[in-house]
């Protein structure tokens, strides 16, 4: 299934700060074509509060 819909969801809920998705998972099906979707997500101020992107790099902002 598409993550697109839930992650913009959580963007726009999220405004003005930064959105850094940890984790996306389907949680169960409600009914045919209706899914449960999980989202781990750190929010911050800021990019720059964000210690390990500086040190690792990986960490992705949405």
């Amino acid at each position: 299934r598409d993550f697109k819909t839930p992650v913009n969801r959580l963007k726009e809920a999220a405004r003005p700060f930064h959105v850094e998705v940890l984790d996306m998972r389907r949680v169960k099906s409600r009914s045919p074509g209706v899914w449960h979707m999980g989202i781990d997500a750190r929010i911050r101020k800021s990019a720059s509060s964000d210690p390990e992107k500086s040190e690792k790099g990986y960490n992705s902002l949405i």
